[in-house]
This record gives structure tokens, sequence and C-alpha cells, in this order.
């Protein structure tokens, strides 16, 4: 799902941190807790995957403040003679730039 897919990547981009959905039955290992609030997940053959998301961040150091923001992400479908594997290529990588854009506010705010 949704969760999954941003999650390993989430994972990725923080190089190799423990991320975990924000659920009462969250991995005790976590270092961080995440919440996304998907609003909207449009796919349209032959143009484009977008989503928009309200999406929440907590380091479990306790120290730190939850970081919350709102993606608007769009990624256009390449030409490809498969229009259905073009759409779900798209949808990935909406789905990483989901991810690299908490990645880089989550930096930002540890940072400052």
């Amino acid at each position: 799902g949704i969760w999954e897919s941003v999650g390993g990547y989430l994972s990725g981009d923080l190089d190799g941190a423990r991320v975990t959905p924000m659920t009462q039955n969250a991995a005790l290992w976590a270092q961080f807790d995440v919440s996304l609030d998907v609003q909207r997940f449009d796919m349209i053959v032959g143009e484009a995957a977008s989503m928009e998301v309200v999406w929440t961040i907590k380091a479990r150091d306790g120290d730190s403040a939850p970081i919350t923001g709102r993606s608007n992400l769009r990624e256009p479908v390449q030409p490809s003679a498969d229009a259905y594997d073009a759409l779900v290529a798209a949808q990935v990588r909406v789905l990483a730039s989901l991810s690299r854009e908490i990645a880089t506010r989550l930096t930002q705010g540890v940072a400052q």
C-alpha cells in the first residue's frame, strides 16, 4: 500500500532510519512515527499520477516537536508502449517524491 511504499523510500532517504506508521501497533524499534493523510491520489492513463497528502513525522527521541506538512505532487507519464506500465511507473515516482519531501523537511528540522 501507500504507507509501505513511502515508508520504504523514507527509510532509504534517511540513511536507513527505522520508520513506522503512527498507530497504536507501531513497531517498538522505530526511530520515527509517520502519519499520512492522503487527501487525493489521482492516476490518469496517458497523463500523470498526482497526490495531495497531509503528513506528520515525529522522532521518538521525545525531545523534538512533530513536523507537519502538506505535499502536492505530480509526476507525468513517460511515453511507453504500455500505457498502464507507464502509469504505474509515474505512481512509483510520485510516492518516492513524497518520501524525499518528508525526509528533506525532517533533516532541515533536525538541523535547526
